[in-house]
């Protein structure tokens, strides 16, 4: 299985309210792809009730990953 640094090193993730978690990813459209296809599945030990998808403009690019 992937890890969150073999689908997308350059991203960042915070938890937000109600155990929803927000995730922003930029890169390559095949990374930024199989970066979705993992958040859909989750890590292990987790439960994915519903994955939302919104495309944003690019504004500045992202450093490495982070957790927020």
């Amino acid at each position: 299985p992937l890890s969150l640094h073999d689908a997308l090193p350059i991203c960042y993730v915070r938890n937000l309210d109600a155990g929803t978690v927000e995730c922003v990813v930029q890169g390559a459209p095949a990374a930024v792809q199989s970066m979705i296809v993992w958040l859909r599945l989750g890590p292990p030990g987790t439960q994915v009730d519903r994955c939302v998808v919104t495309e944003i403009p690019v504004t500045a690019k992202l450093g490495s990953f982070r957790i927020r």
